[in-house]
């Protein structure tokens, strides 16, 4: 009975390959061959794009085709995959299409091209992209952007013309100016020349930025970088305390506030927030070119250099608690992890969060995340290595202070600026560091300053950093071979601490008595006449040199000149004795 089983399923599959018989789907559009067409066991379906039947019909095959050619899969299962990424109006057109029309995979893509033919994006000729200008207030970065997005909307355009057309749509500039003394004819060297200023430009922003900022005074909160002027806290405190009843002998009696301009100063008051409530946005310049984590820094100068200063600052955040309730929340896209979030390498995550940054254009490895840490420190072998050796250090009294109590002192602080993830989701702030010189496991160390400028959030658990940019969420992993290599050399270096601490304690150095020098001239003389070895000095100028001379002669005998002629003391003298068991065993 078996085996007329066997046969007949034989049979059956015989006739599937003949096309003889079609177990479903009979009203589809593909034909018999490419039904009976079955994927290879184990084939996991890639995740292909969609087309809904409303974009560019070619642009949709091409990525399905780049997707499949990494599968080499036939052509009828290539039909068959092609079908299922169409959704919406391109399904129905599918649906409708006459019963075992389709026999290949190229008839399909033909009939598919054919139909949606309206959907295809017309090409630019070259004549368009004269019109791209750099707008007034436009940086270089963007108008880069910008510029090479419409380039790819241009058929064969030529090198020479796309660095022409670029040169003539640039505002003028020092950029400008440099290409028309030197002018490039490669794209490449175009576009690392513009890399160049465009991180001068990011620098230069940040910098005015700042300086704005110190002399904006804000006197009604007593902070800066926002006039008192612009501020409607006090106004509306003031229009609180009127309706109240105060002030009354000093404001007209047909003055009166109407809603309408109270709701314009609120939208006013919307685009224009205080210093408390503003977004502190950085410069859009983001294309600036071992578990020592046991130790816990504070110290440094974020709460000021002075005991005056950081009492002061505690007063300010005391001050502050009585009118938060006026602050606006700000809305910005919330910060999460998922399962998604952890790192595909198995194990425990308890390895240190060591991160790669740029910092000055510069890649800087070994960056510990600390956020135990009061100050962002970096070592001066570092600062050495960017060139920076000859920099102008901001002079810092408080010293740092690690987890067991010792203090370091710093040279001092430098700001640099610091480039968080990879781009397009890159942020780009100025981080002041403290130099010191100290030998440590790590390059940098970002403590909590710099960590909150950032906005960042840390979990040790997907090890990993994000933070907020402008359009969306900036993340950083953590690089855990490089954390265990910078743990063992942490552990590797306390270890050996430990043992010449150890050594010194156990060892002390013995005393080194001062030679005793003559006060005088002196000259030598031999005391033995047939040993002209054996001698001694005597002063130069003595009266009695003869009569000193005969005296040591004489009581040669007192005079050692090898370790042979070291007799020691009688015993009958005197004598020291260990007062130890003759029966205990020796130990090292």
């Amino acid at each position: 009975m078996g085996r007329q089983i066997e046969s007949l399923n034989k049979q059956i599959d015989e006739l599937k390959k003949r096309g003889e018989i079609v177990s479903h789907n009979k009203n589809s559009p593909f034909s018999n061959d490419i039904l009976v067409q079955t994927v290879e066991p184990g084939f996991r379906v890639p995740d292909l794009q969609r087309y809904d039947g409303m974009k560019d019909s070619q642009e949709h095959v091409a990525a399905f085709e780049m997707v499949m050619n990494l599968y080499r899969q036939p052509g009828p299962i290539m039909a068959k995959l092609f079908a299922t990424t169409l959704t919406g109006k391109a399904q129905e057109w599918f649906t409708n299409l006459p019963r075992g029309s389709i026999e290949s995979y190229e008839q399909l893509v033909q009939k598919f091209n054919f139909h949606f033919a309206s959907k295809k994006k017309q090409k630019r000729s070259a004549t368009h992209l004269f019109n791209i200008r750099q707008r007034e207030e436009e940086s270089l970065k963007n108008f880069m952007g910008r510029f090479n997005n419409e380039t790819l909307e241009v058929q064969e355009l030529r090198i020479d013309m796309i660095v022409s057309i670029f040169i003539h749509g640039l505002r003028k500039g020092p950029f400008t100016s440099a290409l028309a003394r030197d002018p490039l004819g490669d794209v490449e060297q175009l576009m690392a020349l513009a890399q160049k200023y465009i991180d001068e430009e990011e620098v230069n922003a940040m910098m005015d930025s700042e300086r704005r900022e110190r002399e904006h005074t804000y006197r009604f909160h007593r902070e800066r970088g926002h006039n008192t002027e612009e501020c409607f806290q006090p106004t509306d405190e003031i229009e609180r305390l009127v309706r109240q009843g105060y002030f009354q002998d000093r404001i007209p009696q047909n003055c009166k506030i109407s809603k309408e301009t109270r709701r314009s100063r609120s939208r006013s008051r919307d685009r224009n927030p205080g210093p408390s409530k503003m977004k502190k946005v950085p410069p859009s310049g983001n294309n600036a070119p071992t578990k020592g984590v046991i130790y816990t820094i504070v110290g440094g100068s974020s709460s000021g250099d002075s005991s005056r200063t950081r009492k002061r600052c505690s007063r300010t955040m005391s001050s502050g608690r009585g009118r938060e309730f006026v602050l606006k929340v700000e809305e910005e896209e919330a910060i999460s992890f998922d399962s998604s979030d952890k790192p595909e390498e198995s194990g425990d995550m308890n390895d240190p969060m060591v991160i790669r940054l740029d910092i000055t254009n510069f890649t800087i490895h070994k960056v510990l995340v600390d956020n135990g840490s009061s100050a962002d420190i970096i070592f001066e072998s570092v600062v050495d290595k960017m060139g920076l050796e000859n920099a102008r250090l901001e002079p810092v009294k408080t010293p740092l202070v690690s987890f067991g109590g010792s203090e370091v002192t710093s040279f001092g602080t430098i700001k640099l600026p610091v480039c968080m993830g990879d781009e397009p989701k890159r942020k780009t702030l100025m981080v002041k560091f403290l130099v010191v010189d100290t030998p440590f496991s790590y390059n940098v160390i970002l403590g909590r300053p710099s960590l909150n400028s950032f906005r960042a959030v840390i979990s040790t658990y997907h090890m990993k950093m994000k933070f907020p940019i402008e359009h969306g969420i900036g993340e950083v992993s953590c690089d855990r071979k490089e954390a265990k290599k910078c743990y063992k050399l942490s552990l590797k270096g306390e270890s050996e601490q430990k043992k010449r601490k150890i050594k010194e304690d156990a060892e002390p150095r013995p005393y080194e008595a001062e030679h005793l020098k003559p006060s005088g001239e002196y000259k030598v003389v031999q005391l033995v006449p047939e040993e002209p070895d054996k001698t001694t000095r005597i002063g130069a100028n003595m009266d009695r040199e003869m009569a000193m001379i005969d005296f040591l002669r004489k009581n040669i005998d007192v005079f050692a000149w090898n370790p042979s002629n070291f007799t020691g003391i009688d015993p009958e003298v005197i004598v020291h004795r260990l007062n130890i068991d003759l029966g205990a065993r020796p130990v090292q």
